[in-house]
C-alpha cells in the first residue's frame, strides 16, 4: 500500500506542477494577505474544524451550540463543508480551501463573505470571485521539482507568489484546516467533527448527499485503481474507504498524539478514535 500512495504521489505531482504553476501566476493580483495577518498571541480561543463527513448532519446542534455559547469559539470549514453548514444556519468564521483544478469552483456556488484560507495555488476562478477577505498561504511540500533548478514545490510557490507563510498539511483540505488552528490562530482546543475518513455501504459519501456527481466520480476512480477497501469502524461496523483517506487517516493519528490534550474528535463514527 505504502508503494502504491508513493507512486500516485510522484503521478500526481508530475500531472499538476503545471497547474499550479499556472494558477499561482493568474492568482498573483489578488495575493495581497497572507495567514500571518491572522496571527494569535494573545487571546484564549477554541477552534472547530468541519469536515464534510457523512456524519456532519448529526453534529450541526453541538456545533451550533458550539458557536452559541462563546464567542472564543472559531468554526473553520473545509470547502466542501461550506455551503451545507450555512444552509443549515452556521457561518464558518473561515473557509479553507486548497485545490486547484477547475471543477473545484463547483464548490462555491453560492455567495459568502467569510474569510477564505486559501493555497497560493488555489484555482483561480475561486480566488477572483470570492467577495470576502482572502488569506493566503504555501503548502509545505519537501518534494524536489528537478524542472526547477531542483528547489521544492514549497521553495518554487513561494518564489511565485510572494508568500513566504507556509502551512504544514497531511494531503487534505482538512489537514490544512488543522494547521491553521493550531498554528496560526493558536487554539487551546480544536474540535473535529465529520471526520470520519469513509463511508457507510450505500451511504452517502459527503454529509447530506451533497456534490454527488463528484463523489461518484471518486469512488469510481477508486474502483479502477483497486484502491477501494473495507475496514472496521470505531463502531465494529464495516465500513468502505480509499487509499488517499488512509493516509489523511494516519497523518491525523500522529498529529492527534502530538496534542492529546488539545484536538478533541466529536466524529460519531469512522475510523478516527
Amino acid at each position: 500500500m505504502t508503494d502504491t500512495m508513493e507512486q500516485r504521489n510522484i503521478r500526481t505531482l508530475a500531472r499538476l506542477k503545471d497547474m499550479w504553476e499556472a494558477n499561482i501566476v493568474e492568482n498573483k493580483p489578488y495575493i495581497k494577505q497572507d495567514i500571518s495577518m491572522l496571527w494569535n498571541d494573545f487571546e484564549k480561543i477554541e477552534g472547530c474544524l468541519i469536515s464534510a463527513g457523512p456524519s456532519l448532519e448529526k453534529s450541526l446542534s453541538d456545533i451550533k451550540g458550539r458557536q452559541i455559547s462563546s464567542n472564543k469559539t472559531e468554526i473553520c470549514a473545509v470547502d466542501m463543508a461550506a455551503k451545507y453548514l450555512i444552509e443549515k444556519g452556521i457561518k464558518p468564521d473561515y473557509i479553507v480551501c486548497c485545490e486547484g483544478k477547475s471543477e473545484a469552483a463547483k464548490m462555491f456556488d453560492f455567495d459568502c463573505d467569510v474569510p477564505l484560507i486559501c493555497d497560493v495555488a488555489t484555482n483561480p476562478e475561486i480566488v477572483k470571485n470570492w467577495k470576502g477577505e482572502k488569506y493566503f498561504f504555501v503548502t509545505n511540500n519537501p518534494c524536489i521539482d528537478l524542472d526547477n533548478d531542483n528547489q521544492t514545490f514549497m521553495e518554487r510557490h513561494k518564489k511565485l507568489s510572494g508568500v513566504i507563510t507556509t502551512l504544514t498539511v497531511g494531503g487534505n483540505v482538512g489537514s490544512a484546516g488543522l494547521s491553521f488552528l493550531l498554528s496560526v490562530r493558536n487554539c487551546s482546543k480544536v474540535h473535529l467533527y465529520g471526520h470520519e475518513f469513509s463511508w457507510q455501504k450505500d451511504g452517502n459519501f459527503y454529509c447530506g448527499g451533497i456534490r454527488k456527481e463528484m463523489a461518484e466520480k471518486r469512488i469510481e476512480t477508486e474502483k479502477r485503481s483497486g484502491t477501494l477497501y473495507e475496514r472496521i469502524d470505531i463502531h465494529g461496523n464495516t465500513v468502505l474507504t480509499n487509499l488517499s483517506l488512509i493516509t489523511f487517516l494516519d497523518w491525523y493519528k500522529t498529529i492527534k498524539a502530538m496534542y492529546p490534550d488539545v484536538i478533541i474528535n466529536h466524529t460519531n463514527a469512522g475510523l478516527l478514535n
